[in-house]
């Protein structure tokens, strides 16, 4: 069966989403006992916020934020890139917590490539840096963008992203 790629691009949860399908999709093989692998040849993340319900929101958040959460079960957490703020619900925590992955090795079954900008307001380089320890297999590579913001859109972002894509 030939293999495909999994590329996890744009916003930081959507590697989430990533690290857990390949997770998923391990599961699978070994509940059925396919001699194929995933199926997955590789996993490109950018600015990966695994966790980031946790590490990246609940763990920074003042006291007030806390208490208003446990008030109002909501918070209007001011955004950079809109006018208007973005809502963060105390739902949106709790089911974080449901999906955690930073406890326990990530094992992925692919190599995987990270991006990541050093100026990223949203996900600071060093949680790339964490989640590097946290995956288990020895092909992982990441690039730290020492210009690079989160969304890491510039064209000169996209080549090295095409770049990642293309060791695959």
């Amino acid at each position: 069966m030939p293999r495909t790629i999994f590329i996890s691009v744009g916003e930081a949860s959507g590697d989430l989403n990533g690290a857990r399908l390949v997770r998923a999709l391990r599961a699978r093989k070994e509940a059925s006992q396919q001699a194929s692998a995933t199926n997955v040849a590789g996993l490109v993340l950018v600015a990966p916020a695994i966790d980031f319900t946790e590490e990246l929101m609940w763990k920074r958040f003042t006291p007030e934020i806390k208490r208003e959460f446990a008030e109002k079960g909501v918070w209007a957490r001011p955004s950079q890139y809109s006018p208007e703020p973005y809502l963060v619900t105390r739902q949106l925590i709790e089911e974080g917590r449901q999906h955690l992955l930073l406890g326990a090795m990530i094992e992925t079954g692919c190599p995987v490539r990270i991006l990541q900008g050093v100026q990223d307001p949203d996900v600071p380089w060093q949680h790339a840096k964490a989640l590097v320890a946290r995956i288990a297999c020895d092909d992982v590579v990441l690039t730290l963008i020492k210009d690079g913001d989160h969304r890491l859109s510039r064209p000169e972002d996209i080549e090295r992203l095409l770049r990642a894509v293309a060791e695959f």
